[in-house]
């Protein structure tokens, strides 16, 4: 039996298809060989973050994840923006996930009003490498 997501826990998966960048969560959220992605979208507040991410691939995984924040909604949800980027010096995320477990992450965002996980194929990473897991905790 699989238990519920706990109030605070925020499935980004389920997010990412209310904002349109997928259709099914089942689907996940492709990053094809050396191609970028984009999650979904959520506020920032005070707090201690923490990330879960699981990948899959019918090859090797090779991804590069990064936090980019904004001031406001991107234009396109799932899709670049100029008025979104990585904070300056900001700690690096994960260089190469190259595993298909279920990874947790640590993480501190800078003071802006939100976030959204981006991703990139490096090195030989698979065009059928996917997202299928990304959750978030707040601890306030």
């Amino acid at each position: 039996m699989t238990e519920p997501l706990q109030d605070n826990v925020i499935d980004l998966m389920k997010s990412a298809m209310s904002q349109g960048i997928i259709t099914a969560v089942a689907n996940g959220i492709p990053v094809v060989s050396t191609g970028v992605a984009y999650g979904a979208m959520f506020p920032i507040s005070e707090g201690t973050y923490a990330f879960g991410i699981k990948a899959s691939s019918g090859g090797t995984i090779g991804l590069k994840i990064e936090l980019e924040q904004g001031f406001k909604f991107p234009e396109t949800a799932g899709a670049a923006d100029d008025d979104w980027e990585v904070p300056i010096d900001a700690a690096e995320f994960e260089d190469t996930l190259s595993v298909a477990t279920f990874q947790i992450k640590a993480y501190p965002p800078a003071a802006t009003p939100y976030g959204r996980l981006k991703f990139t194929g490096v090195g030989s990473n698979a065009a059928t490498t996917k997202i299928e897991k990304s959750l978030l905790n707040i601890l306030k």
